[in-house]
């Protein structure tokens, strides 16, 4: 997944695990249309690294947002904040299932 992540950013963006299976991507972008376009190349190639011949599915749910001063005030709400989102996301492709 990290190495599907990284061929999905530019080199200037950051990528990191957060934890057990979680990763975190930060774009140097306040632009929603650029954060929309590099999420939906994400997904795109996950699921192109998908394949038959592999034991496993890769597949992905994410928060994705822009850190807002005024809503967020810091870093660890931002978190809970992208967390909540991704937690909505994963309900939604569940639904979609």
């Amino acid at each position: 997944m990290a190495n599907i992540l990284h061929a999905s950013v530019r080199k200037t963006d950051f990528v990191a695990r957060y934890g057990g299976d979680e990763f975190i991507v930060i774009l140097e972008t306040g632009d929603i249309l650029i954060l929309d376009n590099v999420s939906a190349r994400i997904k795109a190639n996950i699921e192109a690294s998908n394949r038959p011949s592999k034991p496993y599915t890769l597949s992905a749910s994410m928060g994705v947002a822009i850190f807002d001063l005024e809503l967020d005030r810091n870093f660890d709400i931002f978190i809970k904040r992208l967390d909540r989102l991704m937690y909505e996301d994963k309900a939604r492709l569940a639904i979609g299932s």
